[in-house]
């Protein structure tokens, strides 16, 4: 059904396509120093959180106290925040990370997970890294707030996250001061803010709000935005800080966002007049939904002053031949000021590893959003909303139906509450009775073996679609296995090859291990059966991905099985063999 979105895609030459692609995902470096985490890409990649720190366990659900996330964010001094319970924090104030160097590990929360509710999240430092965090505001709370809001600080990094339900922006990265820098917001679920909440304030269901300045440069990238009134996204520089006042401006890196149902007649926005924004704009997929109008393009300019590149974006499916004409222009806009406005490259920027639209559309739905411990059911609701194409803008929470439970859950055992399970420490070679080694760094690679821990519980799952299939001899026979999580880097997968059928008899040998390239989600292995002379009854050529315990592990459907049946005809030609996915050779 994903599919059914690009049925009309304009084709491009494989040549302009690789060319443009490495213009686009490798112009720029990322500086010196590891990423925060492997898959961390853009502005904020370097964010050295709270490596090397202190760790505070959550045990509360309580607003404040001991054992409480508060406890823990208001802490000073590197540190890592990991979870002991799971289930939703309902809070009586705002968070606000004030003091530097903090990651938040919400993918180490057992059970549902974590949600917060009834007040935002927000960064107001620097060196900060937040993964797999819910924040639903909600309207109970009556409050005029977004769910998460950046305003101060270097080196920001947020990751699967889901925010929703917000009175304002949804999720916002802004400042009208010379104090932010350095941000990068990916794999975040973006959604259904509220749209007619706070009395007297009017219709204000907006996505982001993304603003900088004196050369600031943010990432937002493979992020969702679905079911808002509009700003999806709205950048710009306030207009405090003039063209003439800041040449520089600011830059926003908008690539590999999926938009669906978005108001009116344009999806995102620049209303400032007199500052300077610039914006890569690639590779995003943008959905029109029951509130889009059916004219509606991707975005609207304002500011004369501004610069664009767009390239490679589709709306319903579609990437026009000219890449501008998803921008509507203001009416100053004379020939040549549209002219300046249209960049033929991207503006340097910190490398992401950029897909097409339609793989974006995929994997963002597929990966995105708080996934660890699992995906929550407002998210897998939007998610089938948009693969429906149904929803709709919402005024409270209450219209699709509130916060789900989530379940508690059990830790697993951590005697020296260092953030690692004694199991996974006895693993590796660790005492479980010393605190002190989760800041070691057992196979220097600049991790310390809390952040492997952390990195684990990330880890690319590898799958395949389990059963039997059965081809005759002398055919090809192809096997899909599949990667889903971060594709960053390249991966290698080993398998352990059994059954009965001999290799170099009954099929042409196969290797022990496949290779992911970087980017890459799919790799198919191709097994050639041999035709010999005897009748005998089937035999079985057997795989299975082997769980490697620290770059991946299996998922559900982990091994297949092919039958080599008898060819009764051997002068006959052998036809193709249709494989896990459907396809054939």
């Amino acid at each position: 059904m994903l599919s059914r979105f690009f049925i009309t895609y304009k084709k491009f030459s494989l040549t302009s396509i690789l060319c443009c692609g490495l213009i686009i995902s490798c112009h720029g470096n990322i500086a010196s120093g590891i990423q925060a985490f492997p898959g961390a890409e853009g502005e904020g990649a370097n964010s050295a959180g709270g490596r090397g720190g202190d760790v505070y366990e959550v045990t509360s659900l309580d607003d404040s106290g001991p054992g409480s996330l508060r406890a823990a964010i208001e802490a000073s001094g590197p540190r890592t925040v990991v979870f002991k319970v799971g289930g939703t924090i309902a809070l009586l104030n705002p968070l606000i990370i004030r003091n530097p160097n903090i990651t938040i590990a919400g993918q180490t929360a057992p059970g549902g997970g974590i949600c917060l509710r009834d007040a935002g999240l927000a960064v107001s430092t620097n060196d900060v890294v937040v993964r797999f965090i819910r924040v639903r505001l909600g309207n109970d709370s009556l409050r005029d707030s977004d769910s998460i809001s950046i305003s101060k600080g270097k080196r920001i990094i947020f990751d699967h996250c889901s925010a929703s339900w917000s009175t304002d922006e949804t999720f916002s990265a802004s400042t009208n001061e010379e104090r932010l820098d350095d941000v990068t917001v990916q794999w975040t679920f973006i959604t259904e803010s509220l749209n007619n909440a706070i009395p007297g304030k009017g219709s204000h269901g907006y996505g982001s709000l993304i603003r900088g300045n004196r050369g600031a440069k943010y990432s937002f990238h493979h992020n969702l935005y679905a079911h808002h009134r509009g700003r999806s996204p709205r950048p710009g520089n306030y207009d405090d800080w003039s063209h003439d006042k800041d040449p520089q401006g600011f830059l926003l890196d908008f690539r590999n966002n999926v938009i669906y149902n978005f108001s009116g007649s344009y999806a995102g926005y620049n209303g400032d007049h007199e500052s300077i924004t610039k914006i890569n704009y690639a590779g995003n997929c943008l959905i029109r939904g029951q509130n889009s109008g059916q004219s509606s393009v991707a975005y609207r300019e304002q500011s004369i002053y501004n610069k664009g590149f767009f390239f490679n974006n589709a709306i319903d499916g579609i990437i026009p031949p000219d890449p501008f004409s998803l921008v509507r222009f203001p009416p100053e806009y004379t020939p040549a000021i549209a002219a300046a406005y249209k960049q033929n490259y991207p503006f340097s920027t910190d490398s992401v590893l950029t897909d097409s639209p339609q793989t974006a559309f995929t994997r963002v739905l597929a990966d995105a959003g708080a996934t660890l411990p699992e995906r929550d059911a407002v998210d897998e609701r939007v998610v089938q909303s948009i693969i429906n194409r149904t929803g709709t803008i919402i005024d409270d929470e209450s219209a699709v139906g509130g916060w789900p439970f989530l379940a508690a859950g059990t830790p697993p055992p951590d005697t020296d509450s260092d953030g690692m399970p004694d199991s996974w420490e006895t693993e590796r070679g660790l005492d479980s009775s010393d605190p002190a080694n989760r800041n070691g760094d057992r196979n220097f690679d600049g991790y310390t073996n809390l952040e492997e821990y952390l990195n684990w519980l990330v880890r690319p799952v590898i799958s395949c679609q389990s059963g039997i299939q059965s081809v005759t001899e002398g055919n090809l026979v192809e096997i899909n296995l599949n990667r889903s999580g971060y594709t960053t880097s390249t991966l290698r997968v080993n398998l352990e090859i059994g059954g009965d059928a001999i290799s170099g008899e009954d099929y042409e040998p196969l290797s022990s291990s496949v290779v992911f390239p970087k980017g890459q989600t799919e790799v198919v292995i191709r097994i050639q059966t041999l035709i010999d002379s005897r009748i005998e009854n089937a035999e079985q050529v057997s795989l299975r991905i082997l769980d490697h315990p620290d770059d991946y592990r299996t998922g559900d459907s982990d091994r297949l099985s092919v039958n080599i049946l008898d060819n009764t005809n051997p002068d006959q030609v052998p036809t193709a063999v249709r494989n896990s996915t459907g396809h054939y050779r």
